[in-house]
């Protein structure tokens, strides 16, 4: 089990509504809850971003407060292959009128359509990254969750949600 992580004091937001998160993973660990990332907002109300692989493989984004579900969706898709790399963008714009399109995931480039479970934010809904407070990369806030594998190119966007065209693109002869 990996221990190692980095944190990321954020500054003041250009956004509360829109940010972009894109990074590389491989697993070297199944069938455990590992955290990409998670951040915390300790103002008494217990408000939470966490991006994380869940015990049976799939992949979970959640935002909450108090306990209590904002938003949050898991892939029906399970990551089974310690072999492989993952390409994940999670792109959050909650100013749009459609509720399914306020969260989004790419995987390898394809858009995730697909979920186990899918509770969209309000509109207009107001994200927990907040100037000053700690951004945990690789594990949990708590330090219960760590991630067992390797990540790259870890890129935080504020103010904007991109789709997964601005990080790559496919091979048009081999597909890749």
């Amino acid at each position: 089990m990996a221990t190692t992580y980095l944190t990321r004091t954020l500054g003041t937001p250009t956004s509360t509504q829109k940010c972009t998160i894109s990074f590389w993973v491989k697993l070297s660990n199944l069938s455990a809850e590992q955290s990409i990332f998670e951040q915390r907002f300790n103002d008494g109300t217990n408000k939470q971003i966490s991006l994380y692989f869940g015990s049976n493989d799939d992949l979970q984004l959640q935002l909450v407060t108090g306990g209590s579900y904002d938003g949050r969706i898991y892939t029906s898709q399970l990551f089974r292959d310690v072999s492989a790399w993952y390409h994940v963008l999670i792109a959050i714009d909650t100013t749009l009128a459609t509720s399914g399109d306020r969260l989004r995931m790419y995987i390898n480039g394809n858009e995730v359509t697909s979920f186990s479970t899918e509770l969209q934010p309000t509109q207009n809904y107001n994200l927990h990254f907040t100037s000053g407070q700690l951004l945990y990369i690789g594990r949990n806030s708590s330090g219960s969750a760590y991630l067992d594998g390797s990540m790259a190119h870890f890129h935080f966007i504020d103010g904007t949600a991109y789709d997964a065209d601005t990080f790559g693109e496919t091979d048009a002869t081999t597909g890749i």
